[in-house]
């Protein structure tokens, strides 16, 4: 079974971050949040990317990868 030694999530909205990090507390989850735009991070580093977003938004994150 695959072992991150990281991951990163990635939001802009503050209650969605809270929530993250409520659920991340209870399940003893080692997943950091940050609150940044996801449209200006560097992902030269990333083994996996894992999007939740719409379809117009994946094409712009496959174009910045």
């Amino acid at each position: 079974m695959y072992h991150p030694k990281k991951i990163v999530g990635y939001e802009l909205s503050r209650i969605l971050i809270v929530y993250s990090r409520v659920l991340n507390y209870i399940r003893k989850e080692q997943i950091q949040y940050k609150r940044v735009d996801l449209f200006t991070q560097d992902f030269s580093d990333a083994d996996v990317i894992f999007c939740f977003l719409l379809p117009v938004a994946v094409k712009r994150v496959e174009e910045q990868i």
